[in-house]
Parts: structure tokens; C-alpha cells; sequence
């Protein structure tokens, strides 16, 4: 049998909500002929405890998906579990009891939810006279009010009698044409609702799909648990299929994976796209209805998805969040949770139990974010709006938040959900605009504006070095290293970058300093440093000492030695790998004089050489060794050629 299309069924599910009792398990039975509750003792006892699940058929032949979730106020995370599927809802009031507390429940967090089509059914008018429905009518109008339900229908039906579903049925087909579900630009995700072993078949898990596609034999990662199983198997309502994406109910058929290790609330996803995480950066909204302020690390019920934990609310930038307020917030979890930017989240409070509100998730904390900072809070506000419209500038402030720990591109993936040839790109191409730095060859990437601060601070540890050493042009690297407390290779290569500039200079043995610093020398200091340089100008290749030079000069050990220094910083000297110092001037000429000896002679011994550079075999071998290593020289055997004709032989 040919597997079914996914146009045979609409991407988007239909879920109910309202308090307990008022029938919506019994609509659905009535709406679909398939009763949803699943387990024996829901049907026995008439509450739905858990999701239940069944099909709708439209008009025209394709199919839809409706999940039903419990009314009671204990179920309320099933339902949470539920409602995060959803895209449109049937909200269930019944006309005998009206609105009740569950109603309101469950009108928040299907607004917090994102939730924004939806009918209302009226149910039991069976069981009430025309006015009473009419009264509950009008109740139902000022409750909605406000609400995404404000302008939606109100239907009156019974589920006994079959009145008014004509109507509902036509009301939701003729809604469902103009719901336009917005499919994110990310790899496979799946919130998984249930989870058994069906017999034949091994684990299955179902949910509905909030981003991107899987294919009958691709693999799916397990989050948080980290397992990887290839899917066997898709089916959708019932029918088998070969591709489950966005949108719509789905079912996966798991090779290799125990059902008893896995339950609702993991993450059936893509591999490597996606991580689980204790510290999620959100926008949060405290619900108006609240009588309490919310206080700073007050402990929250957390669900996300299907998945649910407790944890505490961290306020970023006040003491307390009064109700009807919204404010960026960190939740620290005590589980971690599979997330991406643009989740809907709830958070409930621990006892009693009842929403507090809920919001949009930011993305991931790789630490504990420090409150009142002015440079948090706008990086927040930055990644918040790039979550609408820009994948490239939410990666810039994944970048950005990463700050001085910049990780590697292939390890940015699980952060953006993004793969890592398209990160790559997205990092030259920001690169290019200069939002980005590549580090190590772009192997990472710092942020512009990380590297600014990171550039102010090395600028000012530099000048406080130069301050106490005032003769000195560099100053050894491991004391910036010390005084920034960065790790040394990443604060190297950013001062690679910045020398690039115009900022820093690097100077001989990997030394540093700052570009516009100039050594300040007393006349006498200036003197003994001329005397210096002219001392190891005149002695050309057979210069003094290290050791000689205080002597020569009359100045002090420290002080020539300092001088000394100066003048191998500034380049008139230059210091062999020996330790032994020659002038520039010196050993230009000795290259010429090499050089044209052997364009003459093309190869010579060091015999030979030393007869031509005059000087004594004391400072011959650290000549041709620098000779060697600045590519002026080759050496073969007993023999030295010039290295741009090669060896003789």
C-alpha cells in the first residue's frame, strides 16, 4: 500500500480547552465519531486525565488533527503539554455552569501560548432553556473580550442531541482556510506527547512537529538524554507516510531506542542542531490578573513544549515584576530542557499551582547574566528582535554572548539550529560587514564589539606597564596576560588582530605594545643611547659584548642593558639567536657582501666566507646561521649557496 501524501492533510492541529466537565471530550466524539480519551479509566470515569487524540475530515476530503486536553486544574501541565501543538482551538463552555475558573486558566495560557484563531462552542444546550443560553452567550462575549476569541463565533451545540454541529463543523472548516501557520526556518524538532511500544514495531513517539522535516530512515537525536535512532517508520492519522514535518500530528517509529528510557517532554530533533539547557533567557509577561508581584528568584513551575521542571526566575533589570509587566529574565532550571528561540513558555507557581504567565524564550546563558547591566539588557533586547526577521544578526549575538569564550564554528550549531556550512557563510558574510571577527583562520568568531572592550582593556594594562617602564617600546606579553586573566592563546591571537590595526605593535620575542606610546629618555639617557648605536655601527661585524657595552659607554649594567633593548625594539639593532647584537647597517652589508661573492663563486665553505666577511669565526657561525634562517642562504654539506639558485653540488 502506497504511503499517504502530506496534502492529503492540513499542516496545523486543532486542540480543545475549558474547565472540566463541560464536554469537550464528548465534542470531539460527536465532531470526529472517534472518542479521544485514550485509557480505560478516563472513559470509565468520564475525565480526561491525559491528551487525547482524533482526526477530523473536511469537506473536501483531507484531514485534520485534534488534540483534547484535561479540564481539571490538577492536568493542567497535560494540557500545557497539549496546547503547545496547537494552532487553532475549539474553546468548550458549557451553558449550564458558564465560565469557571479553568476557562480563564486556559484562555491565558493559550494566549501566552501564541494561539490566534479559534470558536467557541457553547455545549449542554440540551440541558438549558433558550434564555439561559443567551445569558451564557453574553457572559461568553464580555469574557473573550480582548482576547484573540473576541470576534470568533459562538456556537451552541449538543453533543446528545447533534444540534448545532452542522453549523460548528462549517464554522471551523470556513476558519481553517484562513489560518496561515508560520513554519520556522529550522532543522527538525519535535515535542513528543506520548511515548509506548507498539507491538511489531518497537517504540513509537508522537507530537507535532514545530520546525522542519524527517524522512523514513534519517536519524533523530534524543534530548536531553543525547540518544541517536534512525526512524523506521512515520504514520500521520493513522496512515503511513514518508516524511513527518511542521504542522501537523506525527507519529516516528524509533529503531534502537527503549521506550522505558524516554517519556513526554524530551525532543525528538535533527542531530547536533539542538541542546538542552538549566538556563534559558526569555522575555516574560506577568499576567494581569495576578494579585502579586513577582519576586526576584521566586521559584516557577517551567513548561516549555511538552517538557515541564522547576526552577527560579532570575529579574534582570528590577527588584520585583508587578502584574501586567513584562521584563527580560533568566530562568535557572533544574533540569535541562531542549529549547529554541521563539518558544512559547509557561510558568506556573509551585503551591498553590496557578499561571503566573509566560513568554517568549531568547536562547540559552552560557553563565549566570549579572543584573542592572545596561549591556545585558540591550543584547537581550537585540537578540529578541533578530528572533522575528534576521537569522544573521540572532548568530551575531549568539557570537556576542559567547564574549571571551568564543567557541568553535562547528560547536555554534545547537545554539542558531542552523548547519555549519550556513554558519560559516553567515559568519564571512558578517565578517565582511564588520559585526564579526574571524579568529585562528575563522576557525571562531568575537564579536566587533567584544573585541572593542577587550582592545580597552589590553590598551589600558599596556599603558600602566609602560607607565612604571618608560624606556621600554614592548613590554613582555605574560605580564598582559597576567593582568587580564585571559587565557593566553585567545588573548595572543586578539592581539595578532589588533597589531593588524592601528592600535598595537608587536614587537621581537612576542612582546607588545601600544602604537602611540613613545619611550621617555632624560638628555643623559638619550646621549648613552646614541653612543651606544654608534659603537655597535662602528664596530660593524665584529660588535662588543653585551657585557662590554656599560663600559664602553660609562653607564651602568641595567641602565645600557635597558638602552640596549630600546635600540633592538626600535630595529637599529638586531639580536641574534646567540644573544650576540649586530647593527643593521652591519649585517645589511655583510648580506651584500655574501651575497655578491656568491653569485661569483656560487657555492662557498665558511673558510671561504669568513675570508670575504673579515671577521673571526666567533661571530662567522651566528652570521650564516641567520643567513641560514632568513632565507638569504642554503646550506649543503660543508657548502653555503645563495638560496634562490639552489645547491651546488
Amino acid at each position: 500500500m502506497a504511503a499517504m501524501a502530506t496534502s492529503d492533510f492540513l499542516h496545523l492541529v486543532i486542540g480543545t480547552a475549558g474547565h472540566i466537565d463541560h464536554g469537550k471530550s464528548a465534542l470531539v466524539e460527536r465532531l470526529t465519531g472517534h472518542h479521544p480519551d485514550t485509557l480505560k479509566e478516563e472513559q470509565n470515569r468520564g475525565l480526561t486525565i491525559n491528551l487525547g487524540y482524533a482526526t477530523f475530515a473536511l469537506a473536501d476530503g483531507r484531514k485534520v488533527g485534534i488534540i483534547d486536553v484535561p479540564g481539571h486544574e490538577r492536568f493542567i501541565k497535560n494540557m500545557v503539554a497539549g496546547a503547545s501543538g496547537i494552532q487553532f482551538v475549539v474553546f468548550v463552555i458549557a451553558s449550564d455552569d458558564g465560565v469557571m475558573p479553568q476557562s480563564r486558566e486556559h484562555l491565558d495560557i493559550l494566549e501566552i501560548l501564541g494561539v490566534r484563531r479559534g470558536v467557541v462552542a457553547l455545549t449542554k444546550v440540551d440541558t438549558v432553556d433558550e434564555e439561559m443560553v443567551e445569558l451564557a452567550s453574553e457572559e461568553i462575549r464580555d469574557f473573550v473580550a480582548g482576547s484573540f476569541l473576541a470576534d470568533s463565533p459562538i456556537l451552541p451545540v449538543s453533543s446528545i442531541t447533534g444540534q448545532g454541529f452542522d453549523a460548528l463543523r462549517a464554522s471551523i472548516e470556513e476558519a481553517l482556510a484562513d489560518v496561515h501557520v508560520d513554519v520556522r526556518e529550522q532543522p527538525f524538532r519535535m515535542p513528543v506527547q506520548r511515548v509506548f511500544s507498539a507491538s511489531g514495531h518497537g517504540t513509537v513517539v508522537t507530537g507535532v512537529p514545530v520546525a522542519g522535516s524527517v524522512r523514513v530512515g534519517e536519524s533523530v537525536e534524543i534530548l536531553p538524554e543525547g540518544m541517536v535512532s534512525r526512524v523506521r517508520g512515520v504514520q500521520a492519522y493513522g496512515d503511513s507516510i514518508d516524511v513527518a514535518s511542521a504542522g501537523h500530528r506525527a507519529a516516528l517509529n524509533l529503531a534502537d531506542v527503549d521506550y522505558h528510557a524516554i517519556a513526554r517532554g524530551i525532543v525528538a530533533a535533527e542531530p547536533g542542531m539542538y541542546t538542552a539547557s538549566d538556563s534559558i533567557e526569555a522575555r516574560f509577561e506577568h499576567l494581569a490578573s495576578q494579585t502579586k508581584p513577582l519576586k526576584h528568584l521566586a521559584p516557577i513551575r517551567f513548561h516549555v513544549g511538552t517538557a515541564e521542571t522547576v526552577g527560579r526566575v532570575s529579574l534582570l533589570d528590577r527588584k520585583v515584576l508587578e502584574p501586567g509587566e513584562s521584563a527580560f529574565v533568566q530562568l535557572f532550571l533544574q533540569d535541562p530542557v531542549p529549547t529554541a528561540e521563539g518558544d512559547r513558555f509557561i510558568l506556573r507557581s509551585i503551591s498553590p499551582m496557578h499561571t503566573l504567565g509566560g513568554g517568549l524564550v531568547i536562547g540559552t546563558a552560557d553563565g549566570r547574566h549579572r543584573r542592572f547591566r545596561e549591556w545585558t539588557i540591550e543584547h537581550l533586547e537585540r537578540k529578541e528582535r533578530a528572533i522575528q526577521d534576521d537569522r544573521d544578526a540572532y548568530l551575531a549575538e549568539v557570537v556576542f554572548g559567547h564574549a571571551r569564550h568564543p567557541r568553535p564554528v562547528a560547536e555554534l550549531a545547537p545554539f542558531v539550529h542552523r548547519r555549519v556550512g550556513e554558519i560559516t557563510a553567515a559568519l564571512a558574510e558578517l565578517e565582511s560587514r564588520g559585526v564579526v571577527v574571524g579568529l585562528w583562520g575563522g576557525r571562531a568568531y568575537l564579536h566587533r564589539k567584544i573585541l572593542e572592550q577587550i582592545e580597552a582593556e589590553i590598551s589600558a594594562a599596556i599603558r600602566e606597564i609602560h607607565e612604571a617602564h618608560p624606556q621600554s617600546l614592548f613590554v613582555p606579553l605574560r605580564e598582559v596576560i597576567a593582568r587580564m586573566q585571559l587565557d593566553a592563546k585567545f588573548l595572543d591571537e586578539v592581539i595578532r588582530i589588533l597589531s593588524e590595526g592601528s592600535s598595537l605593535r608587536r614587537g621581537p620575542d612576542g612582546r607588545v605594545g601600544l602604537a602611540e606610546f613613545a619611550p621617555s629618555l632624560t638628555p643623559k639617557q638619550r646621549e648613552a643611547k646614541d653612543r651606544i648605536e654608534a659603537l655597535f655601527r662602528d664596530r660593524g661585524i665584529a660588535p662588543p659584548r653585551r657585557d662590554e657595552v656599560a663600559t664602553e659607554v660609562s653607564s651602568s649594567k641595567d641602565e645600557a642593558g635597558r638602552l640596549l633593548d630600546l635600540l633592538h625594539d626600535e630595529g637599529s639593532l638586531v639580536r641574534l639567536k646567540d644573544d650576540r647584537i649586530f647593527h643593521r647597517e652591519a649585517l645589511d652589508g655583510a648580506r651584500d657582501t655574501l651575497t655578491a661573492a656568491l653569485e661569483e663563486r656560487e657555492k662557498l665553505t665558511a673558510a671561504e666566507i669568513k675570508e670575504y666577511l673579515d671577521t673571526s669565526r666567533k661571530n662567522l657561525i651566528p652570521l650564516l646561521e641567520h643567513f641560514d634562517q632568513a632565507g638569504v642562504t642554503v646550506r649543503n654539506g660543508d657548502y653555503r649557496s645563495l638560496a634562490s639558485k639552489g645547491v651546488g653540488t
